[in-house]
């Protein structure tokens, strides 16, 4: 069978296959176990070393996580509302959905078993009204929908690869010689960690071969820079609910200005790494100098102690952790993209360092 589209095809497998569950899973201490393969593929399985394997399905194993899932049930609720133009289109995609949970590392045929149910999928993701966003938005706007707390919005970005076929629509994943495409995605949880909400938005994104750029205001001025996903990220998120509070968290990719400025419209909280360290930023008291300087002259407001884990050239050790903390004004950059090229100064708190990890947060 001819299939169009086909990017749209793997777009859409790999978000199911990202968010769907077994209908049992049992995490095994075999992984991650340096120098060790483990007998069991990392899923418990006969040949486990560190524990039985456990054939009754009986949650009372040592070390051993298990996660039961009613993948009819599960489906039904993630997708049963998805507007596809077509409500028989929604009920095939509630049917794969719990197909594919029941075997998520299986291939699409394996999934549905038949080849009428394969083609049912097959002619689903192929439909236009059947996109990323239409999939995905119930279970974003469902995440989203908190009644009270506080809540961590953690971003990052997945690059992922389909080495060995030719897709049209892909786009050049890692040096350039890869084919795939970014998702972008913003895992929400409780800010005590006793509860994962789920996703509460998604973004994904196509590199295209473009010019090389003279200087970073020609960089900003396209709209398709690879940056611009976690400023879409967070338009997708919105303000929190009344009594809700959201606190972004990312890393050093999203040191950015205009990020900063999205957030703020939103009234939202955030906590991120520091990409510049030089950068120039102004004190309350009107003083310019570099980040980094001004860290220096806060005092130290407590430490703590963190174990890190071994990795390539360096052993496994134990780090103190600085905390230190100030306002500060981080002013409008030179070069703008048109989305920001009207904001005003942003006034921050920045705090802790260590190891040569920074961070900054907006100030409540």
């Amino acid at each position: 069978m001819a299939v169009r589209g086909r990017a749209k095809e793997y777009e859409q497998m790999f978000h199911n296959r990202l968010a769907l569950g077994t209908a049992r899973v049992i995490l095994c201490p075999c992984v991650g176990v340096k120098n060790e393969s483990p007998a069991c593929g990392g899923n418990a399985g006969r040949g486990c070393r560190k524990a039985p394997f456990d054939t009754t399905g009986s949650t009372e194993v040592e070390h051993m996580a298990t996660v039961t899932l009613n993948v009819n049930q599960w489906a039904e609720e993630q997708f049963g509302q998805c507007d596809l133009g077509d409500l028989r289109r929604t009920k095939r995609l509630v049917r794969y959905a719990a197909q594919a949970a029941a075997n998520p590392s299986g291939s699409t045929p394996k999934q549905t078993e038949s080849w009428r149910d394969c083609k049912a999928a097959y002619r689903l993701i192929d439909n236009d009204d059947v996109s990323f966003a239409a999939i995905t938005a119930t279970h974003h706007a469902a995440t989203r929908a908190r009644t009270d707390g506080t809540w961590l919005v953690i971003s990052d970005t997945t690059e992922t690869h389909f080495p060995g076929v030719q897709v049209r629509g892909l786009g050049p994943t890692g040096d350039g010689g890869g084919r795939g495409f970014l998702l972008h995605s913003a895992l929400m949880v409780r800010a005590d960690g006793r509860e994962i909400a789920g996703l509460a938005a998604q973004v994904i994104h196509y590199r295209r071969k473009v010019k090389k750029e003279t200087n970073g205001a020609e960089r900003l001025r396209r709209k398709d820079r690879e940056s611009v996903i976690w400023g879409q990220v967070i338009d997708q998120i919105g303000s929190a609910p009344e009594g809700v509070r959201f606190i972004h968290v990312f890393d050093r990719g999203g040191d950015q200005f205009e990020l900063y400025c999205r957030i703020l419209r939103t009234k939202a909280g955030w906590v991120g790494r520091a990409a510049q360290l030089k950068r120039k930023i102004r004190t309350p008291q009107g003083a310019e100098m570099a980040l980094s300087a001004y860290l220096e002259q806060l005092p130290v407001a407590g430490t703590y102690s963190l174990q890190l884990r071994a990795n390539t050239g360096q052993p496994a050790r134990q780090a103190t952790m600085e905390v230190r903390f100030g306002q500060l004004i981080v002013p409008r950059p030179k070069h703008c993209s048109r989305w920001r090229a009207s904001t005003q100064p942003g006034r921050f708190w920045n705090t802790t360092r260590s190891d040569g990890w920074w961070k900054n947060t907006t100030r409540h």
